[in-house]
């Protein structure tokens, strides 16, 4: 539960609040189960990944495992962002589920005349959509 607020909170952060906290929720939460089911596996996978590296390389082999676990880390977070906005961006159920049952686009028309410049770009409904 924690990870998922951190992995909310930080891309909310460091987008300027621009982009909907529901739409980092979804992407927060997968990541945050994604790496808890890594964390799992690394607790049996690294100790004889080290062991094993040790034994034929020495510390270059500790080096090497540990690299190749965080570019797995990495993978698994590039991996669930990639996810989250395909499912945000989807038209059916799942991408509904994500945005929060609003279908909304962004265009760079403006909202209104009377708004004047700050009120930033629009939110429409795509064509075709009722």
């Amino acid at each position: 539960m924690l990870w998922s607020v951190v992995w909310w909170f930080a891309p909310w952060v460091l987008l300027q609040r621009q982009v909907p906290g529901r739409l980092l929720a979804f992407t927060a939460v997968l990541t945050a189960v994604a790496l808890a089911v890594l964390g799992r596996v690394g607790s049996i996978y690294l100790p004889i990944v080290l062991s094993s590296g040790a034994r034929q390389f020495g510390v270059l082999g500790i080096v090497f495992a540990y690299l190749g676990w965080l570019f797995v880390l990495s993978f698994v977070v590039v991996g669930a962002t990639t996810i989250g906005h395909a499912c945000a961006s989807d038209d059916g159920p799942v991408g509904r589920f994500v945005r929060g049952g609003r279908w909304t686009e962004v265009t760079d028309e403006p909202r209104d005349p009377s708004a004047g410049p700050s009120a930033g770009p629009s939110v429409s409904p795509p064509q075709g959509a009722a």
